[in-house]
């Protein structure tokens, strides 16, 4: 078959996520194209996404900028690696319960080791070893939080694994819960700390708005997990 831009926009699923529906379907496209021509697996375009995810992390250990704009760039081509490895896998019938699990644990230690090289950044930066401590902190609240996740699905299987994960994602109605979303979720941390990395390069007002972004996505996370545990544990009991 022959395939085409269009063909690929037509024939992929309706996105939910934001970032994913309002950026990255834009570009995905190219990269899923050229990806089918050269033979590139969806395996291939995750182990790619890691590959930028962890490139990414070491470039912010650095005092220089440059290398900081490149890391910022490798985060915005995190999600569109991944939305190009579904699209791929789809149209050429490469699904597989590997690709699910490789996917989770690429974005899991990306997670990680990005928010500690931040940390040790800023650690740098503000001759501190708070914001060690407090990537730390973090970290374990990140992985609480996806371990209670999985937890709840194991206890909850069915054949409709959508509708158990529907029951501990965000609710799509509140307002509130949308801009959580979309400011503290990982995605959002791909899209939002260029944004402020680059801002605070700009007005020339060193890692002002890199912090205090920071330090919201730790207090959102940590009150989201908060939140994450009541509602499991009211559902299995």
């Amino acid at each position: 078959m022959d395939i085409s831009l269009k063909y690929i926009r037509e024939s992929r699923k309706e996105f939910t996520e934001f970032y994913t529906k309002n950026f990255s379907k834009y570009f995905s496209p190219y990269l899923t194209l050229i990806s089918i021509r050269l033979g590139i697996t969806p395996n291939g375009l995750t182990y790619s996404m890691w590959s930028a995810g962890i490139l990414a992390a070491i470039t912010f250990l650095y005092e220089n900028i440059i290398l900081s704009l490149i890391g910022c760039f490798l985060l915005i081509m995190i999600n569109i690696f991944d939305t190009s490895d579904g699209e791929v896998a789809r149209l050429t019938g490469k699904t597989s319960k590997f690709g699910v699990t490789l996917d989770k644990i690429a974005h899991f230690t990306t997670n990680i080791i990005l928010i500690y090289c931040i940390a040790l950044n800023l650690s740098n930066f503000y001759d501190s070893s708070i914001p060690i401590h407090l990537s730390i902190f973090l970290i374990l609240v990140m992985c609480s939080d996806e371990l209670i996740k999985e937890l709840f699905l194991s206890q909850r299987l069915r054949s409709d694994m959508n509708s158990s994960k529907m029951e501990i994602s965000y609710n799509r109605n509140s307002n509130a819960e949308f801009i959580v979303h979309i400011t503290a979720s990982c995605t959002g941390l791909y899209h939002i700390l260029p944004l402020m990395i680059f801002l605070d390069w700009f007005l020339e007002i060193e890692r002002l708005l890199q912090s205090i972004y920071l330090s919201y996505f730790l207090l959102i996370n940590l009150l989201k997990f908060i939140v994450r545990y009541i509602s499991v544990q009211k559902k299995l009991t």
